[in-house]
């Protein structure tokens, strides 16, 4: 991921084959409203204005999705190889919520596959839970659990 977030997925070219070994059998990066929804995040990151233009943060991206297929398939292959076990993943949220990034990534392998989300919500310092409007956060997981910092 790191590699593609710096030179972009064609620099897997120069990878050897036993390194290649390592990578996503399959990968898109065609989901527009996650890419949306990662470049609204990424413009609140103040690092973002050295990080270089257009290119580099669809590199970025690149790079998340990588790590979205990578985890994906990994479940999805040990889902095949013990078929009567549970499966915990935990993860940074943008990689879950609105069933997004990684949990997009298995459903496409595993389309009858039962997933369930959790994600936690940060109570700013000062706010309280009546400060909040609960239904920005309907879709957001399954399960949503408010956090006071």
């Amino acid at each position: 991921a790191s590699m593609v977030a710096r030179s972009g997925i064609e620099s897997w070219d120069s990878l050897t084959l036993q390194e290649k070994q390592y990578l996503p059998q399959k990968y898109s990066f065609d989901n527009e409203e996650y890419k949306q929804k990662f470049l609204a995040t990424m413009k609140e990151n103040p690092m973002m204005k050295h990080m270089g233009g257009k290119t580099m943060l669809d590199n970025i991206f690149k790079a998340q999705v990588v790590k979205d297929e990578k985890m994906a398939e990994s479940i999805s292959d040990y889902i095949d190889e013990n078929p009567n076990m549970f499966v915990y993943m935990l993860c940074g949220s943008f990689h879950s919520d609105y069933n997004l990034g990684t949990v997009e990534k298995l459903l496409d392998r595993k389309p009858k596959l039962n997933i369930a989300t959790i994600t936690t919500i940060p109570i700013l310092e000062g706010k309280s839970f009546r400060d909040l409007n609960y239904s920005d956060y309907l879709d957001i997981a399954d399960y949503v659990i408010f956090v006071n910092d």
